[in-house]
């Protein structure tokens, strides 16, 4: 992401900053175009591709997507990289999801996705070479990434390092969601927004596991889990929120509201506006790191 800011900056006189603002909202629309032709390619469902670009855009975190975070950039490369296997375009596939795991370390769990898809196809098709292929490549990536810090500054711990001081650490994602739940309720409000995404996210999860490839659950819990292994459990949202499948839950779990609850349907996505609005207000105001 920050290199190509730096390309793209330097076509516009050499302004990195105005780059990678330019890299994060072209990837942001890419993301949005390839998540509804992914939705629409594996369920046949319009009405829901149409929901899932909404929440995608709308959801609490998603004003990330216009700022200089490669939260965008991972979407559409996870996204790019799931359709390229759908319709086995191999070398897409393997560029796609090398670049997802360049994009940052947690880049390669696309690759769960990307395995449960390709051991499903296995079953009926030959080519297993060029399949495992586009199913390494994004671990292959975040490894490169990897070496190349080990190469430049002579610790290939940088971003386990930073993320330790960031999130005070790591902890055990179970005792830690129940420990946020447990003092919120007490009282406690500083975790309220964390905790509330957490069981949400959980909650959706459930939901949507029977409507959507098993692949896109496992990816989706496991970046839920990876995200609450942590002290400090701020920016839950923007990290969950990388992996794509969690808006597309959002949008099926919507569909399934009961009946009793159907008044809420044209609610909920202008009540997730106005939280994504405030989140992007505390962020841009220095109040909170998004």
């Amino acid at each position: 992401f920050p290199l190509l800011g730096r390309w793209v900056g330097w076509l516009l006189g050499g302004n990195d900053d105005l780059g990678l603002l330019v890299v994060s909202n072209l990837a942001a629309l890419a993301a949005l175009v390839l998540v509804y032709v992914l939705v629409q390619d594996v369920t046949g469902d319009r009405r829901l591709a149409v929901a899932s670009v909404w929440w995608l855009a709308l959801f609490p975190a998603a004003s990330v997507l216009v700022f200089a975070y490669s939260e965008s950039l991972a979407l559409a490369l996870a996204l790019g990289a799931v359709l390229a296997v759908r319709r086995e375009r191999w070398t897409p596939a393997i560029v796609l999801g090398l670049a997802s795991g360049l994009t940052r370390p947690t880049g390669a769990l696309v690759a769960i996705a990307l395995l449960v898809a390709v051991l499903d196809d296995l079953r009926r098709r030959r080519g297993v070479i060029v399949r495992l292929a586009a199913v390494v490549a994004p671990g292959v990536g975040a490894v490169g990434y990897l070496a190349w810090l080990q190469w430049r500054f002579d610790s290939w711990r940088v971003p386990l390092d930073s993320q330790r001081v960031f999130r005070a650490g790591w902890h055990e994602p179970v005792s830690r969601l129940v420990t946020a739940v447990v003092d919120v309720a007490g009282g406690q409000f500083r975790d309220v927004f964390n905790a509330s995404f957490a069981v949400g996210a959980i909650v959706v999860i459930v939901l949507a596991a029977r409507r959507l490839p098993v692949g896109w659950t496992i990816y989706t819990a496991v970046t839920l889990v990876i995200t609450l292994a942590a002290n400090n459990i701020n920016s839950l949202g923007r990290y969950a929120f990388t992996a794509f499948p969690l808006a597309v839950m959002v949008a099926v779990a919507q569909q399934r509201l009961p009946a009793r609850w159907r008044w809420l349907d044209r609610l909920l996505l202008p009540m997730s506006g106005v939280l994504m609005a405030g989140y992007a207000v505390a962020a841009w105001s220095g109040r909170m790191i998004p």
